[in-house]
């Protein structure tokens, strides 16, 4: 109340947290789940992009470990004849840039024709995002109208859709990181460990996860992840040789690699480098000291993480969400992994900041690729115009969470005696 008695005017957080009713948080998030797919299957009509474009790499690797000797394997022009040969000339290559143990899982899918192992690949995207939701439900407990609302939005989420159009992998990192904490809640750290191993294949995104494990002291946990890797080193250099490691480490230190999707897709890196790189020079030393200093943050966040989060699986997704954010290649697909902690994080402060902050992030995310184009049009500065501005609220909304921690030590979960025993222990 003001001096005069008269009540004081909303916030302007207050009043964007009013337009969050109900209505418009299903209604719009269904109209984008009805438009999308078919603007997409039109764009895959008459456009030039194959269908999948993302999964056309993952497809030609399996291929290429049949048919191709192991020293081809990472050859782009060599990947760029097979693609040729499968839709015409249709552009830039499509570049296959996995670890080996990948492209030696995805062989079942390389020898099949390509609409065949597509078809099959965005079902088993689905069924991963699905089971991973569903784990997440046992977590939040929440109310059933309130999860059905928030299944809807993250489904009509561009990151989800990006995913499952394009053909990306992030569904399966999503659920090997779900089913390793379903084993930690269990006391099997050491399957844990074996099952995050699983997620390397996108090692970037889940650099910072280990360090939880180390702060806990769970040495079976870490021994499961060397474990799991040495078996993925040993049967992936038995088809394909040890030399297949040096000459993936060497694609990713390529021209081709740093300039085509480090720089040339900043556009699409929705992380905290993202953010940085379109103001920084793109030689000498700006680009290395970005990634490190970005890392040694997110490595000082999951010690705040470590030292505040009570609740286990809070916890765990905290430090996935911050691993992703200060990842030197964090796309906009591959925000799927933070939706478990976004969802936490409502579940536990259902608060006005928290609400908009995640709308706005929502929003963002649709709105920023359109508004790029239109900032390069009218001649703004190429920073600028390159920006991918989205990631300032997922930024943003990582650090409201992280301040928030420590507000209320109740668990969202029930986790069993002996693990919660285990985590006051390891403090």
């Amino acid at each position: 109340m003001s001096a005069a008695g008269e009540e004081a005017p909303p916030r302007l957080v207050d009043r964007i947290d009013r337009l969050l009713i109900p209505a418009r948080t299903t209604v719009y998030p269904w109209v984008v789940l009805i438009l999308w797919p078919v603007a997409w299957a039109l764009r895959m009509a008459f456009g030039p992009d194959p269908v999948l474009v993302d999964f056309v790499a993952r497809w030609t690797g399996g291929r290429m470990v049949v048919e191709r000797p192991p020293s081809q394997l990472y050859r782009p022009e060599v990947q760029q004849q097979y693609q040729d040969h499968l839709f015409g000339e249709a552009g830039a290559v499509s570049w296959f840039v996995g670890p080996p143990s990948e492209a030696v899982a995805l062989v079942p899918l390389g020898v099949l024709p390509y609409p065949v192992a597509a078809v099959l690949w965005t079902a088993l995207s689905l069924a991963a995002l699905v089971l991973s939701l569903f784990m997440l439900r046992d977590v939040v407990r929440p109310q059933p109208v309130q999860w059905r609302r928030f299944v809807v939005i993250v489904a009509a989420a561009v990151p989800t859709m990006e995913l499952l159009f394009s053909g990306q992998s992030s569904a399966f990192v999503l659920l090997w990181l779900a089913l390793a904490h379903r084993a930690c809640t269990r006391g099997r750290f050491f399957l844990a460990g074996l099952i995050f191993s699983l997620a390397l294949v996108k090692p970037h995104l889940v650099l910072l996860v280990p360090l939880l494990w180390l702060l806990e002291r769970r040495w079976t946990a870490l021994l499961g992840i060397l474990v799991g890797w040495l078996g993925a080193f040993v049967v992936s250099s038995a088809v394909l040789g040890p030399r297949s490691w040096l000459q993936w480490v060497a694609a990713l230190q390529s021209d081709l690699y740093v300039g085509g999707v480090n720089v040339g897709q900043t556009m699409k890196n929705a992380g905290l480098v993202g953010l940085l790189t379109p103001w920084l020079p793109e030689s000498g030393w700006a680009p290395t000291s970005m990634v490190v200093v970005s890392l040694l943050a997110g490595a000082m966040a999951v010690v705040l993480v470590w030292r505040k989060a009570a609740d286990p699986s809070l916890r765990w997704w905290m430090v996935v969400f911050v691993s992703l954010v200060v990842a030197p290649h964090a796309m906009v697909y591959d925000i799927v992994l933070a939706v478990p902690a976004i969802g936490l994080a409502l579940a536990r402060w259902w608060a006005p900041r928290m609400r908009v902050t995640v709308a706005i992030t929502w929003v963002l995310f649709w709105v920023v690729p359109p508004l790029s184009i239109a900032l390069s049009q009218i001649g703004a500065p190429g920073a600028l115009a390159a920006t991918p501005w989205h990631g300032v609220p997922l930024v943003i909304l990582l650090g409201l969470i992280l301040s928030t921690l420590g507000e209320g030590d109740e668990c969202l979960t029930r986790p069993r005696p002996s693990y919660a025993r285990d985590l006051r222990a390891s403090r």
